[in-house]
């Protein structure tokens, strides 16, 4: 039990201990026969059913107009078994694998099963009207509010229809007393590693969202160190891994400046149910032929002047 102790809150004469601890054991109804009453026994036989198998677990939404891929499938279960606990998801996989597409099939699942509350997606604003048009292409039957304009009223938010919100890290940043407001039903943080410095604005803006569900999407949570790892963590798995002090002394540090094997293997147990990532290489056989297209664009004769 050191572990659970470790990473407690003591409150009194009890010890509080995040429930998402318990899918670090891999006999969950024998080593912690107590703990495991926190979380149903329906969830861990869909759990071990999704490790274990290739049998579908959830159906995909009414209203996906996509075919997915069986890697892409089985990253949408994921995302919605650990959103039954509670537990928020980095999804890791490589560009061009279709992070986007799983989760707009996840936040379609929230909404069929819990209408009338809106989500938001937070990303770079280079991104946001990617977003936009991903929505119309493989969930038209979603309304998507773009906030692209900080000239916009906020309160048009509330006022409208919309399911789902789109926003750049910028205007989240300075409307985040309003939004930090909204009772969201999910968030979404896009290239998450814009929030890996815990101290910044930003990161502090997102920690800011009050949100059911939470996801976090970048194909490199660990840029420079492991502390990177930290702020996102925070975001999707609040107390899970205490304060940034205990997390640096506990893992950070021995695992970059101890170089310990022993403290990268635990944290990497620690974090890989809440952490799924594949590479190109992983899911070759499901994935097309490459095509490439080369195509010529003639510049227009204000941009051949300038040249």
């Amino acid at each position: 039990y050191g572990f659970f102790i470790r990473h407690g809150k003591i409150q009194k004469d009890e010890i509080c201990i995040p429930q998402w601890l318990l899918l670090l054991s891999d006999k969950s109804n024998a080593d912690f026969p107590i703990l495991q009453k926190m979380i149903k026994s329906d969830w861990w036989k869909n759990w071990k059913k999704w490790q274990e198998t290739e049998e579908e677990v959830f159906e995909l939404p009414n209203g996906i107009n996509a075919t997915l891929r069986n890697y892409q499938h089985r990253g949408f279960e994921w995302m919605v078994l650990l959103s039954k606990i509670g537990a928020g998801a980095c999804l890791a996989d490589d560009m061009g694998l279709g992070k986007t597409l799983q989760t707009i099939c996840f936040m379609a699942h929230l909404i069929n099963e819990t209408p009338g509350y809106k989500s938001v997606v937070v990303c770079p604003a280079s991104l946001v009207f990617n977003w936009e048009k991903e929505f119309e292409k493989f969930a038209p039957h979603l309304k998507v509010y773009n906030f692209n304009d900080s000239k916009k009223n906020v309160e048009n938010i509330l006022q409208s229809e919309a399911d789902i919100v789109i926003l750049s890290y910028g205007l989240l940043r300075s409307k985040i007393e309003f939004f930090s407001k909204i009772p969201w039903l999910c968030a979404i943080i896009d290239e998450s590693h814009n929030i890996k410095n815990i101290h910044s604005i930003t990161s502090k803006a997102v920690c800011q969202l009050r949100s059911t569900h939470k996801v976090a999407l970048s194909g490199t949570p660990i840029m420079n160190n492991t502390m990177d790892l930290y702020a996102q963590l925070n975001f999707l798995l609040p107390t899970l891994f205490g304060t940034r002090e205990f997390f640096k002394k506990e893992y950070a540090d021995p695992i970059d400046r101890g170089k310990s094997v022993e403290k990268a293997k635990l944290l990497s147990k620690i974090t890989a149910p809440f952490l799924l990532r594949r590479t190109k290489e992983m899911v070759a056989k499901d994935l097309p032929e490459k095509i490439e297209a080369v195509l010529w664009c003639e510049m227009g004769e204000e941009q051949m002047e300038a040249y």
